[in-house]
């Protein structure tokens, strides 16, 4: 909860081999672009069951899924990233502060989704966590 600033893929993306290069001004079209930690499509996981038969509705290769799984993960960091940037403008260090030792108190699961889906940056989540520590029972 409130750990740094996730890293951009799409930021990340680097010209294919034989690609051209980024014009001057480092634009590059999507379609050339390789993203060079893009999560690879698992045929196994659970998220399979709801992607596959859209992918297949629409003629989207593995390849192709891959690349919105890319595009999805990025976006999921830049929000994660704008929270962040927000909380830290908002939100004084106490609060914070009081945030994360909330997080003593939370299940494992929660604090996973937290990290894992960037929401544990939102200023509102982090102001929440705060008042929940702060009014805690004494003792407790």
């Amino acid at each position: 909860m409130f750990g740094q600033p996730k890293a951009d893929a799409a930021a990340e993306a680097k010209p294919a081999e034989g690609q051209p290069k980024p014009d001057a001004e480092g634009v590059q079209k999507p379609a050339e672009a390789k993203l060079a930690d893009a999560p690879v499509f698992d045929p196994k996981s659970p998220e399979t069951a709801i992607v596959a038969p859209v992918a297949a509705e629409l003629g989207l290769t593995a390849a192709q899924v891959t690349k919105l799984t890319a595009l999805r993960q990025s976006l999921q960091d830049r929000q994660t990233n704008a929270w962040h940037a927000e909380a830290s403008k908002t939100l004084d260090q106490g609060t914070i502060r009081d945030a994360q030792r909330a997080m003593a108190f939370a299940p494992a699961s929660l604090k996973a989704w937290l990290n894992e889906s960037g929401a544990g940056n939102h200023p509102g989540m982090l102001q929440w966590a705060a008042n929940m520590m702060r009014n805690r029972a004494p003792g407790r």
